[in-house]
């Protein structure tokens, strides 16, 4: 057991809101560090039925990658995001907002830190929880 009943029920939590399946490739070997993270992905892949291992040759060793069909790269404009996370019939009240410079996703430090910056050098923004 790698994580702590605290951290691993915290974590279920999370792997909930999972909607689409998401499959680790993992490097698998007889090197001690691949072993452990082995078992570190092996005992979050348990907790969720969306979550799912294959073996596959990385060229970093010990690593994994996750397979990112569905998700872009790059740039992406705000329509873009919103159509990855909403219906676009749920947006269409967006088109009555005022105009910001820069959306902050989240609520922790970071983003309050983010946001106390923005205000600083007057910066417009909305913060998106």
């Amino acid at each position: 057991m790698i994580l702590d009943n605290t951290l691993k029920q915290q974590l279920s939590q999370y792997l909930q809101l999972i909607e689409k399946p998401v499959i680790f490739h993992i490097n698998f070997g007889e090197d001690a560090k691949l072993q452990e993270l082995s078992a570190f992905v092996e005992e979050i892949v348990a907790m969720s039925d969306k979550l799912s291992i294959t073996e596959k040759p990385l060229a970093l060793k010990p690593s994994f990658a996750l397979d990112w069909a569905d998700f872009e790269r790059g740039r992406q404009t705000f329509d873009s995001l919103l159509g990855l996370v909403a219906d676009p019939a749920d947006v269409s009240y967006l088109n009555d907002l005022e105009s910001f410079d820069v959306l902050i996703v989240g609520g922790g430090s970071a983003a309050c830190s983010a946001a106390i910056y923005a205000a600083r050098k007057g910066i417009s923004y909305r913060n998106c929880l």
